[in-house]
């Protein structure tokens, strides 16, 4: 990993739920927060939106979200519909079809038009921690976060890449990460391996999925990328173990 991107994740538990992952390409992996019950307690995301610019949707030239609305409707090859989005889908699914000792079969993700336009209000708003306030169709979504110094745009099988990555710390069914029991602690671990990005991932009841993206934004990071999920996953249990994904 290079210390051109970061991949960090924000925690925030509360009874009814929220968490999240966000990530990059390389530096830190690190996550925060609070914790809860088995309530539906998830470890989603919580965080901080910072301005930026937010330039024109739909025109990364002009420092605005990437993806934008999109024109013609969805095909098999793109069922996003949207062309910076293309491939998304099929990237989040073939990690969930390599899930190891999935039984059954982990059911494949479909993408939700209002999730993505959820992530990518949120993404233009170039922001630099997970969304505080995820709630979508009634519930807290789960959210993973891609930062990258990067200035032409990321294909979504390179971002989901990212956090897929984690699956070489996590230990299933064992349910450790980095090698030790995946509790809140762990997760909430700065300088712990991370896992909570891939887990989301393969979280079993996690069939939706939404993403946007901004480029053009200021600082280290002018790229980033937001996917929401519902249901979230990462939920804990009342003893502060994070349940098996699937």
């Amino acid at each position: 990993m290079t210390s051109s991107k970061t991949l960090e994740t924000f925690v925030a538990i509360a009874m009814a739920a929220e968490l999240g992952c966000s990530a990059s390409d390389g530096g830190k992996n690190g996550s925060g927060g609070a914790l809860a019950a088995n309530a539906g307690g998830s470890l989603a995301s919580g965080g901080i939106s910072s301005g930026g610019n937010t330039g024109v949707a739909g025109d990364p030239a002009a420092g605005g979200a990437a993806g934008g609305s999109g024109s013609g409707g969805a095909s098999g090859d793109c069922p996003e519909s949207i062309p910076s989005m293309c491939g998304m889908v099929a990237a989040h699914n073939a990690v969930r079809a390599a899930a190891p000792a999935a039984n059954p079969a982990l059911p494949p993700m479909t993408w939700d038009s209002t999730l993505a336009n959820f992530a990518q209000t949120y993404s233009s708003t170039c922001p630099t921690g997970h969304n505080p306030n995820r709630t979508v169709e009634g519930q807290t979504a789960g959210e993973n976060m891609y930062f990258t110094s990067q200035r032409s745009l990321s294909p979504p099988a390179e971002v989901v890449q990212a956090w897929a990555s984690e699956q070489a710390n996590y230990v299933y069914p064992a349910n450790t990460c980095g090698g030790a029991p995946y509790t809140s602690a762990t997760f909430s671990c700065s300088t712990c391996p991370e896992c909570g990005h891939y887990t989301q991932i393969v979280w079993r009841i996690a069939i939706k999925v939404g993403c946007g993206v901004a480029s053009g934004c200021g600082g280290s990071f002018p790229q980033v990328w937001v996917c929401d999920y519902l249901p979230a996953g990462n939920i804990v249990d009342r003893n502060g173990n994070l349940q098996l994904p699937y």
